[in-house]
This record gives structure tokens, sequence and C-alpha cells, in this order.
């Protein structure tokens, strides 16, 4: 039982550091089935290391559908010294998927803009919760608003968000042209709504030419000639 229990940690250890489980997915061997009905007198007590079978790179989609369920993992236990394998068998590996999320830390009204400090970062386990997680990083706040009031502790998922019109149809605004370093500033009307960062068209009061304009930063305006 001893040899079982140091060659199971030895087994986590190796699949924790092969480099597809480096950052969400989570191995664990739990038990050792060769192990069960027989006692193996060829394993050494003093093994050094343990080899594991690699597993092929797979898009995120896929790596989540394949650690979905337990997988037989092969291992290999090798001499130290002669770098013989001593034994090749399977185990049984279940695995968790673990997810960063940003959680609500208290009620939200619909319509509000995102806000970090209402907010904390935490990890889901997608295979349990069985929610595919968007937003894992803070681009989305101060730019974002709630489609619907969310509750506390709730899990902020994309469905929940929407990117508002920041140029919107019918304003008249200011937009500036950059041409051979000099900046023009002309005064135009807004045909068509359009997010941040989205090109949308306009129409130049003084000429009445349409042109395309895009919002770049928190205030300026470019006319796209």
């Amino acid at each position: 039982m001893i040899l079982q229990e140091t060659l199971i940690k030895d087994i986590n250890k190796r699949l924790l550091e092969l480099e597809h489980f480096q950052k969400y997915i989570q191995p664990t061997c739990e038990r050792i089935h060769f192990f069960r009905k027989e006692k193996d007198s060829s394993l050494s007590k003093e093994f050094r290391y343990v080899q594991i079978e690699d597993i092929v790179r797979k898009e995120k989609d896929e790596i989540i559908n394949f650690f979905s369920k337990p997988r037989n993992i092969q291992v290999q236990i090798v001499d130290s010294q002669t770098k013989q394998i001593e034994k090749s068998f399977f185990i049984l590996v279940n695995f968790s998927i673990k997810y960063p999320v940003w959680v609500a830390q208290k009620n939200i009204p619909k319509n509000s803009v995102l806000q970090q400090k209402n907010f904390k970062k935490t990890w889901v386990n997608l295979i349990s919760t069985n929610k595919y997680v968007q937003w894992q990083d803070q681009d989305l706040f101060d730019k974002y608003r709630t489609k619907k009031e969310l509750s506390a502790n709730e899990v902020l998922l994309k469905h929940h968000l929407y990117l508002p019109f920041v140029l919107k149809r019918g304003e008249i605004i200011d937009v500036v042209y950059d041409h051979n370093d000099i900046e023009i500033t002309m005064k135009v009307k807004i045909l068509k709504d359009a997010r941040d960062g989205e090109e949308t068209t306009a129409m130049i009061i003084n000429t009445k030419k349409e042109i395309k304009i895009i919002k770049t930063g928190q205030s300026k305006v470019e006319a796209l000639f």
C-alpha cells in the first residue's frame, strides 16, 4: 500500500508537469487498478521517476470535450540508472477544468456600466457546472453594460452583457482628420449608430459629403478619407 500511495503521488506530479495541464486542466489519479488485485514484486520501492504518455495538443473546445470524462493514461516506470522501462500500464485519471471568471459581489441593476470594483475573480469547474465562461480578462470593464440584473455571487457570462452605441444616428459632433501632421476639425452628422472601435458613416455639415468615421479614444473621433 505504501508503494501504491507513493506511486500515485508521483503520477499526479508528472501529470501536472505536462504542458497541456499547466493552466486550466487539473488531472487527478486516485487509485491504480493494476495494484489492486496483485502485488507486483518487480517494482522497486526506490523507483526514481515515472513517464506519462503525452496527449496531443487540442483546441480549447476540444480539450473541454476530451477531458469531460475519465481517461486512460499510459504510465511507464523507468529505472533511473539504466533508463530501462520496468513496467508499463494504464491508469484511469479524472480531470477537472478550472476557468477564471468574474463573479458579482452585489446585486447589479440592468443597464449598469460594468465596473471592476463590483466583481471578484474566482475559478469554476467547467465540467461540473457545464457553463462555458466567456470572459477572463479586464477589457470589458467600463465599456460593457448589463442586459439583465445580476445577483450577488452570479458568474458573469457573455450573454449577460452588451456593448452600447457610442456614436448615435442624428447626432452632430466634431471629428478630427490628421493629414501631413496637420489636424483638421470639422462638424459632421452621424448617419448610422456605431460602437467603440467600429467604423460608421457621417455627413460633413458644410459640404454634405459622406465620410467614414471611427471613435478611437475616450473623446476623440477620427475622419477616414
